[in-house]
């Protein structure tokens, strides 16, 4: 795929940290997340992923992992065709903020000011990410927005949005960035062309089906490998729903032979998706469940 969307790795995260969905309610779930043991790994893991799917499109981009320092969690250094660019993350956890509130730290916004301006002083750009309660925090979090709003260089993450990000794993990452940067790309949209929104299962075992062809060479499936790959596929518990599917076995790239048994045909499935089969596994080589996942994150299937 071609990027058709020429932003730098900054701007890449700054809409990976706008990810909308999520409600402030969800964001209860930052309770249990610690910050030196759940949420810097986290995050820096996300940058991570980021960086690695940039960079399997862009051979110009290098990344570098700086060290946490005073007012950084996560500090993300990059050289890029255009620009040298240092972009640090601090978070702030419900625990923190949970303390706050209650009057046991009163210095935290002037400490929260301290740590901008000495970070600033290293950085291009500074994210505060809030991982915490939105409706428990939300006077905090107006507090710390009203006290540093249009403050130079700075963005706040508000706790839906965080959220968003946090809980997304690596293949969620590589499948945004993709998306991003190649929304134009002649290849993805056609392959998004193929997917019909009103009818996800169909969509995923087509996927299903054209995996284990590319990736193990196996045509011949039985109805037990059918429905192994339909659970596989679809996340649910059993198959009792692939008989609707198997009216028009063609859909899914399949023929039937030996009186019940199925051929998965190569002719039969589109070629958009064979075409991002094969320049998602040259970026990022999977086995056959890792592979199916991808796509289907990549084509909005999950």
């Amino acid at each position: 795929m071609f990027i058709t969307r020429f932003a730098t790795p900054a701007e890449t995260l700054s809409e990976l940290l706008s990810i909308p969905g999520l409600n402030e309610t969800d964001t209860a779930r930052f309770k249990s997340a610690t910050h030196d043991k759940h949420l810097c790994p986290t995050f820096q893991k996300r940058v991570s992923a980021m960086m690695d799917a940039y960079m399997s499109h862009r051979s110009d981009v290098h990344n570098t992992q700086g060290p946490r320092d005073n007012g950084i969690d996560v500090l993300l250094v990059y050289d890029y065709a255009v620009e040298t660019r240092r972009v640090g993350l601090q978070i702030k956890s419900h625990g923190e903020i949970a303390k706050w509130a209650a009057g046991n730290d009163p210095n935290f916004v002037k400490t929260l000011k301290a740590q901008y301006a000495a970070a600033t002083q290293r950085v291009d750009d500074y994210y505060i990410v809030l991982c915490t309660d939105e409706v428990v925090h939300s006077r905090q979090i107006r507090t710390i927005c009203s006290e540093m709003a249009g403050w130079a260089r700075l963005k706040i993450v508000l706790p839906r949005q965080a959220l968003a990000c946090f809980e997304m794993d690596d293949d969620d990452v590589r499948a945004f960035v993709t998306r991003f940067l190649c929304a134009d790309d002649g290849v993805l949209k056609a392959a998004l062309a193929t997917v019909d929104t009103e009818r996800p299962y169909e969509s995923l075992m087509r996927l299903a089906c054209l995996c284990r062809l590319l990736l193990t060479a196996q045509a011949e499936l039985t109805d037990a490998d059918l429905q192994e790959l339909y659970v596989r596929a679809t996340g649910q518990q059993d198959a009792q729903c692939l008989p609707d599917l198997l009216w028009d076995p063609q859909s899914l790239g399949l023929e039937v032979v030996n009186g019940g048994d199925f051929r998965i045909d190569l002719s039969s499935l589109p070629r958009p998706l064979c075409a991002l089969f094969y320049d998602s596994l040259v970026r990022h080589p999977r086995d056959e469940d890792e592979m199916l996942n991808y796509l289907a994150r990549l084509l909005g299937l999950h």
